[in-house]
């Protein structure tokens, strides 16, 4: 067996402040709160980010090879599902997961083999059995996720989080004092970090996420009635009869300016998906910063304390295949949740057990594994193996 660099953390804890009320945020105060842990949930402005959109698709993109990244993405999902199915906000029409051309069909029709789930988990369809369940032509074949839908994510996350103490606060300052932290000085056991590209203010050098900004449109019109992407996704109608579609991607953009071209390029992307612009009545778009981590995979986790790590992994610096007589185990009481990229609603359930795993000790519902390949300490270790630290 391979000896680790680094072993999982144990923060024990009574009262946590987290930074952030979107997706990440919520979904952590929901699970530590239910485990009886005091939770102060800061935010001056929530769902003002990306998780304030008014609607997000629960999306799942597997890889052939059962990569850990790919692991990741199908139990969060997995998770995701069973989780959203008891929300009024989950709205679970069916997610299309359409190609984008043939050579990618076929990459999606070895996914669905080698995946080899039953017909209630994931189907193959063709674009005629794809139109039939939108309800809307559509042009390729691809996967169909039945118990996939979409959310009304801002509702979501300013749904009542009962036991939580919302607190409409800018976090200016965080102060680590032995085995606590102060927080706009008031003491805690620990903060989480919840709030995105706007994390960074708190984060040390070797953590870089990079803002990725996403622009939405919307139309009322016809829509469908299964949510449905190939490289943009079109959403069903919501109850005022609005559907979301696009969405544009553009890395290191830190504007959340509306901006006319986005919206051309996301009615380019419904060419591709089916075969013409929308039409209808044009509604607000909304633009916004997704948060995304080098390797797309979150952080999720406690940060180590970086001098003792890097006294005790030195040789990492000189050779990439040493390894210590120890696993590295002294955290900081300052725990990060971002890096979730457009991918937030998918993976948010499974980062807030891995969380409370850390925090209380119990279980998280995926492999073993898991939360050390979303640990946020992964790059600490990268940034001494490139002797870039």
């Amino acid at each position: 067996m391979v000896k680790p660099v680094f072993e999982a953390p144990r923060l024990l804890a009574n009262k946590v402040a987290i930074v952030g009320a979107g997706l990440a945020g919520t979904a952590t105060a929901q699970v530590l709160s239910t485990a009886g842990i005091e939770c102060h949930l800061f935010d001056p402005e929530p769902a003002s980010g990306a998780s304030g959109n008014a609607q997000g698709m629960l999306y799942v993109a597997p890889q052939i090879d059962p990569t850990p990244a790919s692991r990741f993405w199908l139990q969060a999902f997995d998770l995701a599902c069973e989780q959203y199915s008891k929300r009024p906000e989950f709205h679970a029409s069916g997610l299309l997961c359409l190609a984008e051309d043939d050579a990618h069909e076929t990459r999606l029709r070895r996914i669905y083999e080698r995946l080899a789930r039953s017909a209630s988990d994931l189907a193959w369809v063709n674009a005629d059995e794809a139109s039939s369940i939108a309800q809307i032509p559509l042009l390729r074949s691809g996967l169909y996720w039945p118990k996939s839908g979409w959310m009304a994510v801002r509702n979501f996350v300013l749904r009542e989080l009962e036991g939580v103490i919302r607190r409409a606060e800018r976090v200016e300052q965080i102060v680590e004092v032995g085995e606590q932290v102060k927080v706009n000085q008031e003491t805690f056991d620990l903060v989480i970090l919840s709030n995105a590209y706007s994390a960074q203010a708190f984060l040390p050098v070797y953590l870089s996420p990079k803002p990725v900004r996403g622009q939405i449109s919307r139309i009322k019109g016809p829509s469908p009635k299964a949510a449905a992407c190939a490289e943009g996704y079109l959403t069903p109608a919501d109850s005022e009869g609005w559907a979301s579609f696009g969405a544009s991607f553009v890395p290191n953009d830190a504007d959340s300016d509306l901006r006319a071209e986005d919206d051309r390029f996301n009615q380019t992307l419904m060419t591709q998906l089916i075969g013409h612009e929308l039409c209808g009545q044009a509604g607000l778009s909304r633009a916004s910063i997704r948060c995304a981590s080098p390797d797309y995979l979150p952080m999720v986790g406690a940060l180590p304390n970086a001098e003792i790590w890097m006294d005790g992994l030195s040789k990492l610096r000189t050779d990439a295949k040493w390894k210590p007589a120890r696993a590295m185990c002294a955290y900081r009481r300052v725990m990060v949740n971002i890096g979730h990229g457009s991918r937030g609603l998918t993976s948010t359930p499974l980062a807030a057990r891995i969380l409370l795993q850390q925090i209380t000790g119990q279980p998280v519902p995926a492999d073993d594994d898991i939360p050390s390949h979303v640990n946020p300490a992964r790059f600490l270790v990268r940034a001494l193996k490139r002797n870039q630290i």
